[in-house]
């Protein structure tokens, strides 16, 4: 027995690993008396693997509101650069890490003159590279069964994105903060290329001169295009954008009584094309010879399907973390949504948090406090799972006159359906003991209800053509009721 083997290789994640780190700012606090609001942008600036690690550098920039001592409200901006390590014994220089950074549990402590920020930092990465399936094609003294397997590669590219945009707002003192969300609205597969549309939203808590609130949204529409070998027109392909840095500049015209901000940004585009190769392997394998024994391997992943971008309208009653007694207007800054799609007995369902922070203006100054709106609708999509990003405009809180207090905003998911997908071929076929003839003069088998052709003739030892030629009334799958009875003289005769 002398059994053939070929080899497939793909390209894909080869598996995850994740990192976390503790991430400290300083800046100084004399003149601090209360943070109102201390916001985290994070974001990664390199991640390259070496041998059984991934290691990353980002950059930390905390955003700073802040009533002084005078009870007037002020800004403040401090960064950290940092550099961490996420291990896995099968990493090597060869592979590429493709994910992100996300930051949690900011905390605010004094240190003499000094206040510290602390933030952890968590890194998750999924390691890209070749791998290679060795597969039985055939083999002398071997019966083998072939069938045609999907071989599914998925290849990663990068790209930037550095643009600016201006617009005009009504006359502002300050801008004391900005946040910023990207999605991806839409993504073309071309040959060598792949095309994405994003929009980019500008979230602005501007402070009039009279000292009042208020807050500002823009949205910038943003295209990007990353070069890529393996796609092509009929490719499926994902992206994804974030935000990489954003500088906001502001000047005044008193005149005219309008302020014109300058914003410049820059973005990081990575995009995933999935390439599908079939080929013909052998499923199973036997010897009608010699015992044998088989090793299969199975491949289970998950292929990407049809994007889907849904856009729905939430209103509810907000949940305050801290008193808004007294208020008749609230400014929410630093809007999130924060969403997870469940699949129920109703089919799937998205549901979540829309989060801020409220700022509140008061006799004697300035408070803060947290508010959420959560939100449960239904979404119609197919998939065994999905992924979901989603981005979040006009967030407004509104207090009536009875004093009912109304939360209202429009979010829009991006939402990534995938199929299983599954490979099985037969990797390995080991020869064992010869076969031993039956000494009886006669064998009766007893099929089982659907087996069909192959799996008929593997148990019996006869090759699918010599069970065919011995009994061509034989009709398959098989009914379960048959008997096929094998008589032995000089040679096996094979009747129903």
């Amino acid at each position: 027995m002398k059994p053939n083997y070929q080899n497939e290789t793909t390209y894909g994640a080869l598996c995850e690993v994740a990192g976390q780190s503790i991430v400290e700012c300083r800046l100084s606090g004399a003149e601090i008396a209360t943070v109102l609001v201390c916001q985290p942008r994070v974001s990664l600036e390199q991640a390259t693997c070496e041998n059984g690690e991934v290691r990353y550098s980002g950059k930390l920039l905390l955003s700073f509101v802040y009533e002084n001592a005078n009870g007037e409200i002020c800004r403040a901006e401090r960064g950290a650069e940092f550099f961490h390590k996420a291990e896995h014994p099968m990493i090597a220089p060869a592979f590429t890490a493709v994910g992100g950074l996300k930051t949690q549990n900011v905390k605010l402590r004094r240190e003499g003159g000094q206040l510290i920020a602390a933030c952890i930092v968590e890194g998750a990465f999924s390691v890209f590279g070749e791998r290679r399936h060795t597969y039985l094609a055939g083999g002398e003294g071997l019966l083998t069964q072939k069938k045609a397997q999907g071989f599914v590669s998925r290849y990663v590219a990068f790209a930037s994105v550095e643009d600016e945009d201006e617009f005009e707002c009504d006359y502002a003192q300050d801008i004391l903060l900005h946040t910023e969300t990207v999605s991806v609205t839409a993504v073309r597969a071309n040959v060598g290329a792949v095309d994405v549309d994003g929009e980019l939203c500008m979230h602005f808590c501007v402070l009039r001169a009279d000292g009042s609130l208020c807050s500002y949204e823009r949205l910038i529409p943003v295209k990007a295009q990353a070069l890529i070998d393996n796609a092509g027109v009929d490719s499926t392909a994902t992206a994804k954008l974030e935000v990489l840095s954003t500088q906001v500049e502001a000047a005044t015209d008193e005149e005219r009584g309008k302020s014109k901000i300058v914003l410049a940004y820059r973005l990081a585009l990575t995009v995933w094309v999935e390439e599908r190769v079939d080929t013909e392997v052998c499923v199973d394998a036997y010897s009608t010879a010699r015992e044998t024994e088989l090793k299969f391997e199975k491949v289970v992943g998950r292929c990407a399907m049809k994007e889907k971008i849904v856009t729905e309208r939430i209103h509810g009653t907000p949940i305050f973390d801290g008193s808004i007694e007294g208020q008749n207007a609230i400014t929410v800054v630093a809007p999130t949504v924060n969403v997870s799609l469940q699949c129920s007995e109703r089919g799937w369902e998205a549901q979540g948090l829309i989060e801020g922070k409220a700022l509140l203006k008061k006799e004697d100054g300035y408070a803060c406090a947290d508010v959420s709106l959560p939100f449960l609708f239904p979404v119609e999509i197919d998939g065994s799972s999905v992924d979901v990003e989603g981005c979040v405009y006009g967030f407004g809180i509104r207090i009536r006159a009875s004093g009912e207090v109304e939360g209202e905003a429009s979010i829009k998911l991006r939402i990534t359906p995938y199929k299983d997908c599954e490979t099985v071929y037969l990797a390995e076929v080991t020869e064992g003991e010869e076969k031993q003839a039956s000494t009886c003069a006669v064998s009766v088998y007893m099929p089982t209800r659907g087996d069909d052709l192959w799996t008929t003739a593997k148990r019996l030892s006869l090759s699918p053509d010599e069970l065919r030629a011995a009994n061509p009334a034989l009709t398959f799958p098989l009914k379960g009721d048959e008997r096929i009875f094998v008589y032995r003289q000089k040679k096996e005769n094979l009747q129903k």
